[in-house]
């Protein structure tokens, strides 16, 4: 869903291993953005921040998305950036009284020389679908599973001014990161709508676990203090996320009533997640003075 969102006007992706995972609108922070399904605001998946994860929320189960830059009357003003909304799909049924069945089978390869499984990449999604009792009843149920190697390898170099210069450069540390990342997503959505002369009820349900399992292992050179650096953690996390929205529609002669209830439950469980760091004095590196 994230990388679907980024491709609109005044979106930006954050990524992590390539994957996008949390949006950046209008410069701020992905804390200060909403994002909300079917109007209602999902749970925060950071424990230090109100932060979203979509990197977990299937594509195929969208029936579009909207961004709003500025706050309206019908909001929460509980941000400052912008509000992102998912609208869950419902039913088409072409032939009413006809389910339709469909099936994607994905799959992927990562060219890393040191990628866990190259062609441990794929994507299933199952879905049903149909519009029963003269298309007033409208049934749509999709599973999806995701796997996907995020193995990267990354290189960052520091800079410092060379002597009383401020045109002249030295390199003063490069950090060298290899970090193999495989992660797990189960996805399913369940949507049923009925339409009746002067309203509707939808009862949606959208439920995600993905788990991660990286390891980071890194050697940052301090030509500064000519130091050798080395440090190796292990992380394994699950992102559990429900979202169920139920919509009531009613017109009356004067007005129109719109009744929502909702519930969003998020947990992230990190157990046995541990790191160690090594450091070698007197490397041996270039200096200079």
């Amino acid at each position: 869903a994230a990388e679907s969102v980024g491709r609109l006007p005044g979106v930006f992706v954050l990524r992590s291993g390539g994957e996008g995972y949390e949006v950046v609108v209008r410069g701020l922070a992905p804390q200060y953005n909403a994002i909300t399904i079917n109007g209602i605001q999902m749970a925060s998946s950071n424990q230090n921040d109100r932060s979203t994860d979509l990197s977990d929320i299937s594509s195929s189960m969208l029936e579009g998305i909207k961004v709003s830059k500025t706050v309206t009357p019908d909001m929460d003003a509980n941000v400052i950036g912008g509000v992102v909304n998912f609208e869950l799909r419902e039913a088409k049924g072409k032939n009413p009284g006809v389910p339709e069945v469909s099936l994607v089978l994905q799959g992927g390869y990562n060219n890393l020389s040191d990628a866990y499984n190259r062609f441990n990449n794929y994507k299933y999604v199952g879905s049903i679908e149909d519009r029963l009792f003269n298309d007033k009843l409208g049934v749509f149920a999709q599973a999806d599973v995701q796997r996907l190697n995020l193995t990267s390898n990354e290189l960052s170099v520091g800079y410092t001014h060379y002597g009383n210069s401020n045109t002249q450069y030295v390199v003063s540390g490069v950090d060298l990161y290899d970090i193999p990342r495989d992660k797990l997503v189960y996805n399913g959505a369940l949507d049923l709508d009925y339409e009746y002369p002067g309203g509707s009820m939808k009862l949606m349900n959208f439920i995600s676990s993905g788990t991660t399992n990286s390891q980071l292992q890194t050697n940052e050179f301090d030509i500064g203090s000519n130091a050798l650096y080395y440090g190796l953690s292990q992380k394994l996390s699950t992102l559990n996320t429900i979202s169920d929205v139920f919509d009531f529609r009613q017109r009356l002669p004067l007005f129109d009533l719109n009744i929502k209830a909702a519930h969003s439950y998020s947990e992230t469980k990190v157990p046995n997640n541990w790191d160690v760091l090594f450091f070698q004095t007197s490397g041996g590196l270039a200096k200079f003075s």
